[in-house]
């Protein structure tokens, strides 16, 4: 259970730093 619960927040950490990695480019690449 504990290591089952590790994986869904490290996807949800991982999904979630996508988002922002996405943002930023977008940002970057309106700004330019």
């Amino acid at each position: 259970v504990i290591g089952l619960l590790t994986g869904v927040s490290s996807e949800r950490e991982y999904l979630r730093d996508s988002r922002v990695t996405k943002m930023i480019v977008i940002e970057l690449t309106d700004h330019t």
